[in-house]
């Protein structure tokens, strides 16, 4: 699980990182004015903050896991990614942005909680610094990846359909935790009545003699106590 985890910090982070550094310019391209595009980014922020609070209360309430919600989260970014290139306008780019900036927030806020539970928190500082040591030089390359389509090719288009390839990946992935994580959770079977009759009878043997010192003349009256309630229990 630590490599789906590390795949997961690089893919978003790039995501995130490129998609805040090009949107203005975006918007700009896509025939919205110089002012209306540089306030999308505080208009972004609203439901980026509700992604942030809310959405993770799914899993919080247990109304669905965190795996599951992870998956919906980057199926759901593939998807509205995908459908950048085809808004025209300020009102279709902003509508984008604000579907867009959901779950961003809420895979911000994710991501520390799925290195937690399937690395664990003692495995945290390490984890967090192979990830940063791995993901660095990775992301010096963000602007010669956005220069390529801004000089180059000069347009976002195909860029933002390769990052939706990319998240769509991501959501495979994260597809094929949950199935496993089902199998898993099927695959396991309660005890018999036989068993449970076994661990219920170990259990007063335990509470008769838990290992405690006691004086010499209760060993009698503690062996008959224990006598007793093994009794009740076969009955």
């Amino acid at each position: 699980m630590f490599y789906v985890v590390m795949v997961t910090y690089l893919v978003f982070g790039y995501n995130f990182d490129v998609f805040m550094a090009t949107v203005v310019d975006f918007a700009i391209d896509k025939g919205t004015a110089l002012e209306a595009a540089v306030g999308l980014i505080p208009l972004f922020s609203m439901t980026d903050t509700f992604g942030r609070l809310c959405v993770p209360l799914l899993a919080d309430k247990g109304y669905v896991t965190r795996s599951c919600l992870a998956m919906l989260t980057y199926l759901w970014m593939a998807i509205v990614l995908q459908a950048f290139p085809l808004v025209t306008g300020y009102y279709q780019v902003l509508a984008a942005c604000l579907c867009l900036a959901m779950p961003i927030g809420c895979g911000v806020t994710m991501y520390p909680t799925l290195m937690a539970e399937y690395l664990g928190i003692q495995r945290l500082p390490l984890s967090y610094g192979i990830v940063g040591t791995v993901a660095g030089p990775l992301f010096i390359l963000k602007p010669f990846f956005i220069g390529y389509f801004r000089d180059y090719v000069g347009s976002y288009d195909n860029m933002y359909r390769y990052l939706s390839g990319g998240v769509f990946i991501l959501a495979f992935l994260w597809f094929a935790v949950v199935l496993s994580e089902s199998r898993k959770q099927k695959a396991w079977k309660p005890t018999s009545a036989g068993a449970t009759e076994a661990i219920i009878v170990a259990g007063h043997a335990f509470y008769c003699n838990p290992g405690f010192p006691r004086q010499h003349n209760n060993i009698g009256r503690t062996s008959g106590n224990c006598w007793q309630n093994l009794a009740r229990t076969s009955v």
